[in-house]
């Protein structure tokens, strides 16, 4: 009988030569001029690796096998950099929030197609690469604690503002200092409050709509007074002239699927809106613009856009735009409040329950120029501290309650 024996195939030692070795011979190569055989010999390393390398075939700080990364070392530097600078005014991502959030980066650097986003496989893969990060639980947070942090944010937020007026020099250039922000209105109409019998609730005579939408307005002013035109975004899948009918001159808009804005439109508003409208002699004239923390307003790719127009994008801390933002602060409820009024007359007038999109318009921009008054942009930026720029302004504003 025959004894068959099988025999172990011997196991390979996987790369005997370290990235060290790979990036001198990489330099030796590059900056000498030595032959790729000879310095593949000298330290180590596989001649194929080092060729690929020096041909540009593979990125030079791929060490490990298989597809490279999508971002290079100084793409997801940036990344990593806007998060912590997000994170320490207040804002932290989830794992998909992080995923959707470089998706979106990708999608502005031409890396990938919208339709395929990042997944967790990706978000693996790139915290390997960054030993300091991890996923973790976040802490829950006392009120008091809350209210302190709160505090100290603002305490932070002044100083820091304090520091970029300065620097570019627009402490006395109160034209140069933008906000922007969104507000969304609803077709859902909230009738004005009637006097009646003490006995009985009397239902309005202008109902609600079953099939409500909406429509998200984008505002921007400066510290002189000066809006910027509202820019709007309808739900739809295409943008059609009568949406914008019975709008004021500069008006322009867009359309989303349900109506709501993302960094995809933000930008667009940016580039194609804002800088039309907004004064400054030339390019080499920055801008400061104050903006909220909200997702389409944080995409890396905006920021790295706003950084060559000479833009200077300053987020505020979270959970205070209440407070903070000077659209907020002096805006918001005087066009809130005239945009209901107009909206409960046309809706008596014309015998409806109900606005439509291509009524919209026309109302919210007198809604808009109204809220936007010269006299309420001066006073939102000055309650807010920000021009005149006044740190004690900090005194006089409340947080959580205790």
């Amino acid at each position: 009988m025959f004894r068959v024996c099988l025999f172990k195939p011997l196991k390979r030692t996987y790369r005997q030569y370290t990235p060290e070795a790979l990036l001198n011979a990489y330099k030796e190569v590059t900056e000498k001029g030595i032959s790729v055989r000879k310095a593949a010999r000298l330290f180590g390393v596989p001649e194929v690796t080092l060729r690929m390398r020096v041909t540009g075939a593979v990125d030079t700080d791929t060490v490990k096998s298989g597809p490279s990364p999508l971002f290079s070392t100084e793409q997801e530097q940036r990344l990593i950099d806007h998060v912590e600078v997000l994170t320490r005014v207040g804002f932290v991502y989830t794992r998909i929030e992080l995923c959707n959030l470089a998706t979106e980066y990708a999608v502005s650097l031409g890396l990938r197609q919208e339709e395929n986003p990042l997944s967790l496989q990706w978000l693996r893969s790139f915290i390997s690469r960054w030993p300091n990060w991890a996923v973790k639980k976040p802490r829950t947070l006392s009120m008091a604690r809350t209210k302190a942090t709160s505090d100290e944010s603002v305490k932070a937020y002044y100083e820091e503002l304090g520091k970029v007026l300065e620097k570019h020099g627009l402490q006395d250039k109160p034209k140069n200092i933008y906000y922007v922000d969104e507000k969304g209105i609803s077709d859902n109409h909230c009738p004005s409050r009637t006097v009646a019998d003490n006995d009985k609730r009397p239902a309005s005579d202008t109902g609600a709509s079953d099939t409500a939408y909406t429509v998200t307005v984008l505002g921007a002013g400066n510290a002189t007074g000066t809006a910027i035109p509202a820019y709007f975004v309808f739900p739809g899948a295409r943008m059609r002239k009568d949406l914008l009918d019975g709008s004021t001159a500069g008006v322009s808009g867009t359309v989303s699927k349900n109506g709501c804005s993302n960094s995809r439109i933000f930008r667009q508003y940016l580039e194609t809106h804002f800088l039309k409208h907004a004064q400054r002699r030339d390019s080499t004239e920055p801008l400061l613009l104050l903006y909220d923390g909200y997702r389409c307003h944080l995409s890396v790719g905006i920021i790295e856009w706003a950084k060559q127009q000479n833009i200077i994008l300053f987020v505020l801390p979270a959970h205070t735009s209440h407070i903070l933002q000077p659209r907020d602060t002096g805006c918001v409820e005087a066009f809130q409040t005239k945009y209901d009024d107009l909206r409960e007359k046309f809706m008596k007038e014309k015998s409806v329950s109900m606005i439509s999109k291509h009524a919209t318009c026309e109302l919210a921009c007198k809604a808009y120029n109204h809220g936007l008054l010269p006299a309420n942009l001066r006073s939102s930026f000055k309650n807010c501290g920000v021009y005149p720029f006044d740190p004690a302004t900090i005194k006089k504003l409340s947080f959580a309650s205790d």
